[in-house]
């Protein structure tokens, strides 16, 4: 068995909004860099399945040459192999066609994403890869195991779990469980990533996106506090009313 598994470097997704800076539309490369958490939890499901099938798993990411450093990291947790495209296109449309070309001429048999990305946060990239490989979608999958040929899949509904089965090939994305918190790497493990493949690809530009940035923008936080000078309640909810209708609150 082949597992792809698409992962997404972003910003460090516990630093507070707040704190953000631009450069340009982007933000500014002095934050620390990670992989997509959900996604973490996608290598680490898939790394499971290997220990206990003897699959080979590979990571796809789009993104930028540097990403490569830290996607280093699923290949320590013990990923076998990686590729790299590189391109900047933010459009999830192209960044599903670039990572489906990739698995269409390598057929993976399982292809695993985080349920959403820890910066955009949209979730549509690994429903875009199963409809332009007209495969089975199952989206916030937390556990998997192989029963002979079948793919056994607990799903999160809400109010309980749902037990599926499905036949590979099929995609899937992966949501948080005790059971797949991500391993923290191994040195032995740190040291064999440096040595593990990794192919870097250039993205087509026949897939850029139709679509034009315009801007990218971060809202301003600031507020006032204003106490209002009443110590009657009637009197000071008078005055709350009449300022938030002067601030077309209300």
């Amino acid at each position: 068995m082949k597992i792809a598994v698409l992962a997404k470097v972003v910003s460090d997704y516990e630093i507070p909004s707040s704190d953000f800076e631009l450069e340009g539309n982007r933000i500014k490369d002095r934050y620390n860099k990670m992989i997509g958490l959900y996604d973490e939890h996608a290598i680490e499901l898939a790394i499971q399945v290997a220990e206990k099938s003897g699959a080979e798993v590979e990571i796809i990411s789009y993104g930028s040459k540097s990403d490569v450093a830290i996607l280093r990291k699923a290949l320590a947790m013990g990923a076998n192999s990686l590729t790299m495209i590189e391109g900047n296109d933010d459009d999830p449309a192209v960044i599903a066609a670039e990572c489906a070309k990739i698995i269409k001429e390598k057929q993976h048999d399982l292809i695993l994403a985080g349920r959403q990305s820890s910066d955009l946060e949209r979730g549509v990239v690994p429903a875009l890869v199963a409809s332009m490989l007209s495969l089975p979608y199952v989206p916030i999958v937390k556990q998997i195991s192989i029963n002979e040929n079948e793919l056994i899949l607990i799903k999160q509904i809400k109010g309980g779990i749902l037990k599926l089965k499905a036949a590979a090939p099929v995609v899937l994305s992966i949501t948080d469980d005790p059971t797949n918190v991500p391993r923290i790497p191994a040195v032995r493990g740190i040291l064999q990533a440096k040595r593990k493949p990794v192919d870097i690809l250039t993205a087509d530009s026949s897939n850029d996106s139709v679509m034009k940035e315009i801007s990218v923008e971060i809202p301003n936080l600031e507020y006032e506090c204003e106490i209002l000078p009443s110590d009657d309640i009637h009197e000071a909810a008078d005055l709350l009313v009449n300022n938030l209708k002067k601030e077309h609150l209300l």
